[in-house]
């Protein structure tokens, strides 16, 4: 999949975003330094086909970032 770039300063993201049976939903309240709880992240059915991680990556005062998702930890949240 290829990367989505941010670069709005409002509250944004992706929903419904469709892998094989699940979806994902991706929001981001942008912040400086961005930080794991400006995302908001929700998934469904994702574990059950072997997608355990989803990384966004982005860039930030033109340094590369990453941050991990857990999809079994936000499965069983929902």
């Amino acid at each position: 999949m290829a990367p989505a770039h941010l670069h709005r300063q409002d509250t944004h993201g992706i929903q419904n975003l469709k892998i094989g049976d699940g979806v994902i939903n991706l929001e981001v309240t942008p912040g400086n330094p961005l930080r794991r709880s400006d995302f908001t992240l929700s998934a469904e059915n994702l574990v059950s086909q072997g997608i355990h991680t989803l990384k966004v990556i982005y860039r930030e005062e033109g340094t590369m970032k990453t941050l991990v998702f857990n999809m079994s930890e936000l499965e069983q949240c929902r």
